[in-house]
Parts: C-alpha cells; structure tokens; sequence
C-alpha cells in the first residue's frame, strides 16, 4: 500500500520498513499446505485439476500425510491478482486444521491486504458478534510445487451445507446480490431499472425444485425496496432487524463498502414463512484503513456512493424505528461485551501471524511508479499491523460519537420528526446514552430527533424514539 500523509502516524510510532529476504517455509509456526500438481500454476476457475495435498501442522493441528485431491481457482476480481485464491476438493470429508470434516475448502489469498489482517479480524469480530453460519478462518502458508506461495487462509466453502449455512433440511435458501460475472448458481433478476437501465441480479442456491417460490418471495420482499424511487416501509415481519443490526455493524465498523456494489452482500432465509437474515459476511480485502486509493479515515461514511440499487435497499431498512431499536442494543453490547475481547484477538493474532506476513510481502510486493516515475514508499505488514490497531479505536468512537450520521450514505439522512415519542416518569432514569452508546448523563433531556437508550435503575432500560 503506498504511502501517504498519514506516514507521519507511523514516524510518530518509530516503525521501519523490513528488508527482503529469502523465503523459507521450514522457518514458519504456522501450518504449511504443500500442494503438487503437473503444471507450474492453476490457471482456470472452472476445470479441477489432479494432485495431491498434504499438511505439516506444525505441532499446532495433526498432519496430513500426501492425499490425493483436485484444485482449480475461485473469486471474481481477486483471481486476476498474482496470487492466486484456490477451491480445493477431497473424494472423502477430511478435517484440516481443525475445521469441520468436509470435501470441500478454500484458500483466500488477500493479495491486495498486506497485512493480512482484514478477513480475520471480520470474520472473528461476525463471530463475536453471534451472526450464525460465520466462516472460520486458519491463517497457514502455502507451497505450489516446492515453490512457496505466502500467507492464506484456510476456510470453509461458503454455501448451504452442514460446514456452512446450514439450512439444507429446512428447505432453506441462500441469496446473494451481486454484479454480473461467472457462477455456479442460479441467477434472477429484481428490482426496478437503477440510473443505467439494469435491474439487481440476485444468485440463489436453495433445493431442487424450490426456485421458484423462493425467487418470487424474495422479489415481493425485497424487489420494491431495490429502486431508485421514494423510500417504501419494508415490512418488518419479513426482517429479522437484529441480524440486520448485526450485519450493518459488521460492515460499518470495518468500513467495508463492498455492499455498495453490491458483492459478497448475502442474505438468506432458514424455512418457508420465516424473516430473511442478513448474512453471513464475506469479503473484507477492501476494508479498516486501507482502499484502493490509499488510507482512510476512521470517520470516513460506510458508504461513498448512493447510485446502486442495494444502497438504496440499505437505506430504507436502515431508515426504520425496527432497525434503530436492533441498532442500539447490539452497539452497546458490542462496546461492553465485544470490542475489549476483539482488541484482545487483533494484538494476540497479530502477532501469531506477523512473521509469516513479511514472507508474504516479500514474494508478493509490487512497486508500482507514479506518473513522474518514482517508487513511493510502502507499507510494511508490520507496519500497517500497527496503523490497524491504531484506527480501529478511533472508528469505534467515530461511530459512538456520530454513528446515524457515519452509517448513511453520503446525501441520506433519517427524519424522524413527527415521529410520536415514548415517555415515562423522568424520575426513573438513572442514565441516558445516545443510539450509538454515548453516555449523555444521568438528567438529559431530548432535544434533538434521534433514538436514545435509558436506562432505569439497574434493571431495565428503555429505547425512546423522540
């Protein structure tokens, strides 16, 4: 990642770039793949090809003698990349790392995150966070024929199945709202025209036979909320707004606006007649502090574009008194109860992986010219690692300072005036905070329209629209 202004955050903490050095995996404390196969790399997404696998666990999980396997390549955007994100696939269910026994895995690459961070630290913040069916995610590192490959993660196969949403014997089904590109699933279409004449395109995995109620029922759920004309009162049986809450905190607070596009944005339904859930989350490469264009700030808006037609969908839902309600609740329990146990995760896997990300860096950095031909500086893993630790706190209280105003797209805003407000004997409130956590004191009185939390005694609380 180039360097920017922002370097002086990491003068300021004495950090120093690394110099590369020869590569070997016999100096790693995390499991290595050894991957063999008969050409030098996998070159498509569709066909498998034959080799065999094996693990060295490294004392940490058992080891996998040679196993013969097939692999082929996976992703959309990130399999142009260098490095390569892989499918890989056994005749027989075989737990590896200590991932539920599957046939099926696959290896993230994270080529554009040098600090190898982002995924983990979503992944594990979603699971934190109780969202059902959440990846798990082993950092290892990888060898293709001798030839070591960098820093993966080793995950399950995202999809309905016992490993992953595991909605199969409900008759379940499993939404994404993507762009166009390749995919083994079916694919409708919902929605009304966006700007450029193009309805959503939805990809749909469910049982045989079933694709049809399901896409039809998704169109009436979500289709008049997928449009680009004045905002529609989704219908709250439909959500289950607390996943939702969950899913929108997920994506706020690491700052990933892959939904925008929309990517990755699933959501899924456990039975006929039930609420649809938002998740689970995938896809945080593009994310904390780091983008395409360089570094952001901690108080950067979740979104940087209200064109799509998913951002307008997000909106409405997140324009409803069910989501504020949701909202409120799950910040403050991820104030109280999460976010000191996920800081502790980043500094503890942070360090797990530090030295197998340098290696990573050395196989896989580029230095990119600018237009007079210079090399700008970049940053290290382990610097960036440190810059990670930094402006996550400063985005947790961004977000508890303002987090209405940060998890709207740039444009949208929420009314609520003329909203009927929820009232009871003032003398009861022990303390006030606002939507998003912060404490206003024990004898504030509403001013401004907005949600708040009172808390009354030690026992209850109560979430007041005003």
């Amino acid at each position: 990642m180039p360097r920017t202004a922002a370097t002086i955050l990491l003068a300021l903490a004495g950090l120093s770039s690394t110099t590369a050095g020869a590569v070997d995996l016999r100096e790693s404390d995390l499991p290595v793949i050894r991957i063999e196969i008969p050409q030098e790399e996998v070159t498509s997404r569709t066909d498998y090809i034959v080799g065999t696998f094996s693990l060295d666990g490294k004392g940490e999980f058992p080891d996998i003698p040679a196993t013969e396997f097939r692999i082929r390549g996976r992703g959309n955007s990130t399999w142009l990349n260098p490095k390569k994100p892989y499918r890989l696939k056994f005749d027989e269910k075989t737990s590896i790392c200590g991932l539920a026994a599957s046939k099926n895995y696959i290896l993230l690459a994270n080529y554009v995150d040098d600090s190898q961070l982002h995924n983990a630290l979503a992944f594990k913040l979603a699971e934190m966070m109780e969202m059902p069916f959440t990846n798990h995610l082993v950092p290892v590192e990888v060898e293709v024929n001798g030839q070591p490959r960098g820093h993966y993660n080793l995950t399950e196969k995202r999809g309905i199945g016992s490993t992953s949403v595991d909605i199969e014997a409900t008759g379940g089904a499993l939404f994404e709202l993507t762009v166009p590109g390749d995919s083994d699933d079916l694919e409708f279409w919902t929605g009304s025209e966006d700007a450029s004449g193009h309805r959503q395109k939805v990809l749909l995995e469910c049982t045989e036979g079933m694709e049809a109620d399901w896409s039809d029922d998704f169109d009436r759920t979500f289709g008049p909320m997928l449009s680009l004309d004045d905002p529609v009162i989704p219908d709250p049986e439909r959500i289950d707004f607390r996943a939702f809450a969950d899913w929108v905190l997920v994506h706020a607070v690491c700052l990933n606006s892959e939904p925008v596009h929309p990517k990755s944005l699933f959501i899924y339904n456990p039975a006929p007649g039930e609420p649809y859930r938002f998740g689970p989350i995938w896809d945080f490469d593009w994310c904390f502090e780091t983008t395409e264009g360089g570094l952001r700030s901690a108080s950067d808006y979740w979104f940087w574009s209200n064109s799509s037609l998913s951002t307008h969908m997000l909106f409405k839902l997140m324009s409803t008194r069910e989501f504020h309600y949701a909202f409120a609740e799950r910040w403050i329990h991820f104030k109280e109860n999460v976010y000191p146990r996920w800081m502790d995760f980043y500094r503890e896997y942070s360090a797990k992986i530090a030295d197998s990300a340098e290696r990573n860096y050395q196989i896989w950095h580029e230095e990119n010219y600018d237009d007079q031909g210079n090399v700008p500086e970049y940053y290290t893993p382990a610097e960036l690692a440190r810059l990670i630790g930094t402006w996550i706190p400063y985005r947790v209280e961004a977000m508890s300072l303002s987090s209405t105003r940060l998890l709207m797209p740039k444009g949208f805003g929420v009314d609520f005036s003329g909203v009927e407000g929820v009232t009871e004997d003032p003398d009861q409130v022990s303390a006030t905070y606002s939507i998003s956590g912060q404490y206003l004191g024990e004898d504030f009185t509403p001013t401004e329209p907005g949600v708040y939390i009172q808390k009354r005694g030690t026992r209850s609380s109560k979430i007041i629209v005003f």
